[in-house]
């Protein structure tokens, strides 16, 4: 799996890339933690309102939507790991690309709604 820079304000993570079918459907799961500043970029062909659910996680995250212009369009924090009858987190609106990050990365930083991303 090939990996990208995400820029957001002044913020940068190293974000895998998942863009292959297998690798957005295996997302995170299963993965005993994420370093500090890691992350997962799922990358969709098309703007949609792409789910995300945490069946199989081991921690939580905080999930950001981004448009194919790079604005963040949709946040949840603290998205908490499940194993049966799991919540799908939708966006509020249309998004091409989704960001996964440490439980926290979102509130450290400031990331907000709006903010424009680079990778």
């Amino acid at each position: 799996m090939k990996n990208a820079k995400v820029k957001i304000g002044n913020t940068e993570i190293d974000a895998e890339v998942a863009g292959s079918f297998f690798s957005k459907a295996r997302g995170l799961m299963f993965r005993r933690l994420l370093p500090e500043k890691n992350g997962m970029l799922f990358v969709f062909s098309r703007e949609a309102y792409h789910a995300i659910w945490m069946f199989g996680m081991r921690f939580p995250i905080d999930i950001i939507w981004i448009d194919a212009k790079k604005h963040i369009v949709d946040l949840v924090q603290n998205a908490r790991p499940c194993l049966l009858l799991c919540k799908v987190y939708l966006p509020k609106k249309k998004a091409k690309y989704v960001l996964e990050v440490n439980a926290g990365f979102v509130e450290k930083n400031r990331i907000k709604l709006g903010h424009k991303a680079s990778f």
